[in-house]
């Protein structure tokens, strides 16, 4: 089993819950990788997507995807160019969303209209995406609207924030439990 993590804007791999869940997922004898995504301040798709293609090999049924917020539509960006045929294990969106966020204009760029929706549903089953109804950065309305383009389970949370350390996200038990859920089908 392998489990990928793209983190977001303006953050980097031993930022909010990521290292806690590769730690927690390490016992378990599964490896995870998160990438550090290149100029995380000042983000361009095309960067992005060559650090998932060059850290995301041998794609398969024991691969799984986890993206929070700006890592959501990059980990999208990435499996939208893999074959036709493939196949992977699951895909957990934190905090995701695939329309323009007003207060960030300069990531517009990641969403530019060609994602492929119905691949992207035929790579797994297993599609869930999780929100909080208080997240002022990326509305719950966008993430519950990613989740039915993606035809995923949407968990909404009442709390949680953007699930950032600044909002004491530093460990994530509600999403091992759905990745452990993920992992067991």
């Amino acid at each position: 089993m392998q489990v990928y993590i793209t983190h977001g804007f303006e953050a980097y791999p031993q930022k909010h819950w990521f290292m806690w869940l590769k730690n927690e997922l390490a016992k378990k004898g599964i490896s995870t990788t998160i990438p550090a995504m290149p100029n995380a301040d000042n983000p361009a798709p095309n960067e992005w997507l060559a650090t998932l293609q060059q850290e995301a090999q041998n794609i398969n049924t024991h691969s799984y995807f986890i993206g929070h917020s700006l890592g959501c539509i990059a980990t999208l960006n990435f499996l939208n160019t893999l074959p036709d045929s493939t196949r992977i294990g699951g895909t957990i969106l934190i905090s995701g969303f695939d329309t323009p966020l007003s207060i960030y204009p300069q990531l517009n760029a990641f969403i530019d209209g060609k994602l492929n929706y119905d691949k992207l549903c035929a790579l797994t089953t297993n599609r869930l995406v999780i929100s909080a109804r208080n997240d002022t950065i990326v509305p719950s309305h966008l993430s519950h609207t990613l989740a039915q383009n993606l035809k995923a389970t949407f968990v909404q949370t009442h709390t949680g924030g953007h699930f950032m350390q600044d909002d004491g996200f530093t460990s994530f038990p509600l999403l091992l439990h759905y990745l452990n859920y993920f992992l067991d089908c």
